[in-house]
């Protein structure tokens, strides 16, 4: 038996996920975009947090163990 990221589970061949933690024991990691004031392509950022901030990104990101965060 394994605990580990789900990210790193799923991906690892030979290797069979039998889920997540429960929530009370489970550690989230939560990662944001920006982009600095100083960016020398804000427009580019600005299209990169809009993809993979997407629905259709969100997708990708469930198949890879990620949970996105539903924007409010």
């Amino acid at each position: 038996m394994q605990i580990g990221q789900i990210t790193e589970i799923i991906i690892s061949p030979g290797v069979d996920l039998a889920g997540p933690l429960p929530g009370e024991i489970q550690n989230t990691t939560l990662m944001a975009a920006g982009i600095t004031t100083t960016s020398k392509a804000p427009d580019a950022a600005r299209a990169l947090i809009g993809f993979i901030s997407s629905p259709s990104a969100a997708a990708v990101l469930k198949a890879g163990g990620f949970q996105p965060v539903d924007k409010k």
